[in-house]
């Protein structure tokens, strides 16, 4: 009941975990305890948008709307998965319940729906 289309793209920062090792004292024999350093990166992610909502689907009854842009899916933010894994999802998670958090003119919404194929296969 959902199609989606990549309408731009957004600057994410990453944050990299850097592990100092133990590092041995020289004159005393003593180790000095490891410790963390963060490091920031900014890399460009794609930005996807519902661009058709099925009439009477479950996700239009969610309240799923056309232009809604997706911040994350069953909590995966949505910049990290591609246009074709986001179709996917839709296809392999029939009867699974599904979490979207959207965002609609800056205010974040959250639905939940559990997708229906509306043609089920008969033998």
């Amino acid at each position: 009941g959902l199609e989606f289309r990549h309408i731009g793209s957004k600057w994410e920062e990453e944050t990299i975990k850097v592990t100092q090792p133990l590092l041995e004292n020289n004159t005393n024999a003593e180790k000095t305890a490891a410790f963390s350093l963060y490091k920031y990166k900014l890399v460009l992610k794609p930005v996807y948008a519902i661009v058709n909502v099925r009439l009477k689907s479950v996700a239009d009854k969610a309240g799923l709307k056309s232009n809604d842009v997706l911040e994350t899916i069953n909590g995966r933010s949505a910049s990290n998965l591609t246009l074709t894994a986001l179709n996917e999802m839709m296809r392999t998670d029939e009867g699974k319940n599904l979490k979207f958090e959207i965002s609609r003119n800056d205010v974040r919404m959250k639905f939940n729906f559990i997708p229906v194929d509306p043609i089920p296969y008969q033998e």
